[in-house]
């Protein structure tokens, strides 16, 4: 029996998903949109950080959290002075939050930011991405959607996606929350340079 306990401990040692969830405060301490992607960008999953599939698996969206990521882009994408909790589905609850962002200063731009609540080991708990649209209509000059793919795999794609979104009236920011390398698995159907979590490269 004692022997039993003893290697369930060490299992939930080496689990890293059992480890304690830390919020994220990145929206509470940063003053302007680049300042807060550069933030979130530091709770990128690092390489290597799923040793299996069954780790992989275990930060997968499920069925339900999927539709409910499909409701809330299409929420975002038509948000005009109404960014609030209200908007983020139940299934996604604990896991993500839309809130309302400010930039400090005359003149500071205002955006709806859906972004993860918690992180485990200093880095996100789930990794499926950051996306930010401008909490006006008005604010919207341009039609075009920007995306940070890589996040730390090449160089410091997010800040220079957020600088463009921010500066051209762009309709809307994603930005991944994995490594590319972080399940370097590679991939079946496209090519075996590119693992399943290469955002650019597999679809959830």
């Amino acid at each position: 029996m004692l022997l039993c306990l003893s290697a369930l401990l060490l299992a939930s040692l080496l689990w890293p998903w059992q480890s304690t969830a830390i919020s994220i405060r990145c929206l509470d301490n940063t003053n302007t949109l680049e300042d807060l992607i550069i933030c979130f960008d530091s709770y990128t999953v690092p390489p290597n950080s799923y040793s299996d599939i069954n780790a992989y698996n275990a930060v997968q969206p499920h069925s339900h959290e999927k539709t409910a990521w499909n409701a809330i882009v299409a929420s975002l994408l038509t948000v005009d002075s109404n960014c609030t909790s209200s908007l983020l589905p139940a299934a996604l609850s604990g896991v993500y939050s839309v809130s309302l962002f400010r930039e400090a200063g005359t003149g500071g731009k205002s955006f709806c930011v859906l972004s993860e609540v918690n992180s485990r080991d200093s880095h996100y708990a789930r990794g499926w991405g950051l996306m930010v649209v401008p909490a006006t209509r008005s604010a919207v000059s341009r039609y075009i959607h920007i995306s940070a793919p890589h996040p730390k795999a090449d160089g410091n794609t997010p800040e220079q996606a957020a600088v463009l979104f921010k500066n051209t009236g762009a309709k809307s920011l994603f930005v991944a929350g994995r490594h590319r390398d972080a399940f370097s698995v590679e991939k079946a159907c496209v090519s075996r340079d590119y693992s399943k979590t290469d955002a650019a490269h597999e679809v959830v």
